[in-house]
């Protein structure tokens, strides 16, 4: 007699098997093999850095092993534990540590086992010595934190130096320094006005000083053609024996008187106002523009002495008296006094 198998029986026999082998697919396709007995290690670390079960373990960049699980320690520590399931049969030192390891630059874990140098090995079920290998990222933000840095600092002290220009560079600074240049710039046209006008008056009078420097030509040949004569005249002088040789020094002396006289012709000139020399000399119009000149550039100087305020101004520091002319002028006196007192006492 036959054996019969109710439908029933077939039915639940399929389900089963269907059931079977989705799990088996499903743990192959995970790249675990239900079949296979192999050991297993454990891993305790603190942050498992995105790292996720089914990842690959690897010895030197070759695949031993995937990451059956990860949970957290009993020990309610907060911890993680990982578990690791070897399908390479390779003997592990005990001194082996599992590295969390990024395997491209978008950041993938994996477990490297770096091989310890222990002559005893680990068995199942023992726990590896962890750690975690520095990221890309990781070691990018630590060559550019310290850049960083010091790029803000950089900013900060901009900022600080544009706050301080802002503060210092305000209108009444501004029309303050506006105004000395331009005082400043009246003075040096001044000088240059009278600069113009000497050098007017030694072109117009060009002839009159070349006549001058020769006259002074010939006096200097003169007195180098006399050289020897004077040697001897001063000789002379040394003997005091010969009267001939008074006489010569009778003539020079005469000579010299004569250059003496053209001398003081000259200066006479100069005196009475001929020539662009004495034109210069005796001109009231340019001792008064020179004058001006340095009494304006004396107050403007003592200006910035008493009243510094007026030209440079920290708005941090607020604001200096402010002195008068008059008062200047009263100060400078009473420094003036009290110096020819000092020098009094100093004689006596």
């Amino acid at each position: 007699m036959a054996l019969q198998i109710s439908k029933e029986f077939k039915v639940g026999f399929f389900i089963v098997l269907a059931i079977a082998i989705l799990y088996w697919g499903f743990n192959f396709l995970k790249g675990n093999d239900i079949f296979a007995s192999g050991t297993s290690f454990y891993a305790v670390y603190n942050n498992t850095e995105g790292l996720t079960p089914a990842k690959a373990v690897q010895i030197n960049g070759y695949q031993v092993g995937l990451i059956d699980k990860i949970y957290f320690h009993p020990d309610k520590s907060g911890r993680l534990v990982v578990k690791i399931k070897m399908q390479e049969e390779y003997p592990i030192p005990t001194n082996t540590k599992a590295l969390i390891h990024s395997s491209g630059l978008l950041g993938e874990k994996n477990i490297q086992l770096i091989l310890g140098t222990s002559t005893d090995y680990a068995v199942n079920g023992d726990t590896l010595l962890s750690g975690t290998e520095e990221s890309l990222t990781d070691a990018v933000n630590a060559q550019v934190a310290p850049i960083k840095a010091k790029a803000e600092k950089l900013l900060g002290s901009l900022d600080t130096a544009a706050t301080l220009l802002t503060g210092f560079l305000n209108e009444e600074t501004r029309d303050n320094f506006k105004q000395s240049f331009e005082s400043l710039n009246r003075t040096f046209m001044n000088l240059e006005k009278s600069s113009t006008l000497v050098e007017a008056y030694l072109q117009n009078n060009e002839q009159h000083f070349n006549s001058f420097m020769a006259n002074l030509s010939s006096i200097s040949a003169n007195l180098k053609s006399n050289n020897e004569n004077i040697t001897k005249v001063l000789g002379n002088l040394s003997s005091i024996t010969d009267s001939i040789q008074k006489a010569n020094i009778t003539e020079t002396f005469l000579k010299v008187n004569h250059a003496v006289a053209q001398l003081d012709e000259v200066f006479s000139k100069i005196n009475s106002g001929e020539g662009s020399l004495g034109e210069l000399v005796n001109d009231p119009a340019l001792y008064n523009n020179l004058e001006d000149a340095t009494f304006s550039l004396n107050r403007l100087l003592l200006d910035i002495k008493y009243n510094p305020n007026k030209y440079l101004q920290f708005s941090v520091f607020g604001s200096n008296k402010t002195y008068s002319d008059d008062e200047i002028a009263e100060i400078e006196e009473e420094l003036k006094r009290q110096k020819e007192l000092k020098n009094n006492s100093d004689k006596k």
